[in-house]
């Protein structure tokens, strides 16, 4: 092992999963160890800033996205989650930015402590524990899974239609509520839908070619 790889190795653990941060469901640390040996450097600088910034942020969702699919045509996980609704449950989905954002900063902190563990009073730099993910209720420490709204205001977007024949008719049932098919639609499932949002061979890349899976339980 090279290393640039020994070095990102903290921050690798503890995005993918450890003592005091979740895994992402459905990715154990065989699939993400093979992701992260041709990836690693998009963690070089996470947990070397006392804050996470917005640019190393981006560079843990572009590795995030590359857990889920080996397209890189996709630079927006919402977008991505969206996409693969139609092939996956619902608990095997990746996170939605915000909710990536709040583990992310849990895992930036856990991070800190690792590659400074050898520090006197270790508290002065570490950011503050309710900006990194965490809130205290009742005296406990509990993690913030999202900031956002867990559905939308107008839940009419959430509709999915049953089109077999690429929503070209009248009956579409999106296409009746002005709204474009979304990644759970069966039209988008069959790559056929003229009332999509993105282009065909971005959704054909992400169907046939999904990272491969493994089990929650897999291990090094």
């Amino acid at each position: 092992m090279n290393n640039s790889i020994a070095k990102c190795l903290p921050a690798f653990h503890a995005l993918t999963g450890c003592d005091t941060t979740s895994q992402f469901s459905g990715l154990g640390k065989k699939t993400c160890w093979r992701v992260f040996l041709t990836n690693y450097k998009l963690l070089e600088q996470f947990g070397f800033e006392r804050d996470l910034s917005e640019d190393v942020l981006k560079d843990i969702v572009k590795f995030v996205i590359r857990l889920y699919t080996t397209c890189d045509d996709i630079g927006c996980i919402n977008s991505l989650r969206g996409i693969l609704a139609s092939s996956k449950s619902i608990n095997k989905l990746p996170p939605t930015l915000d909710s990536l954002r709040q583990h992310c900063l849990r895992a930036h902190y856990q991070t800190k402590i690792w590659l400074n563990s050898n520090v006197p009073r270790l508290e002065r730099i570490l950011p503050d524990l309710e900006s990194s993910g965490w809130k205290f209720v009742d005296g406990k420490v509990e993690a913030i899974l999202t900031t956002s709204p867990v559905l939308p205001e107008d839940t009419s977007v959430l509709s999915t239609c049953n089109c077999k024949k690429g929503c070209t008719g009248p009956l579409c049932s999106c296409k009746k509520k002005n709204i474009c098919c979304i990644g759970s639609c069966k039209c988008m499932a069959q790559v056929t839908c003229s009332n999509k949002k993105l282009e065909h061979g971005h959704i054909k890349m992400l169907l046939e070619n999904p990272s491969e899976s493994s089990s929650d339980l897999d291990e090094f």
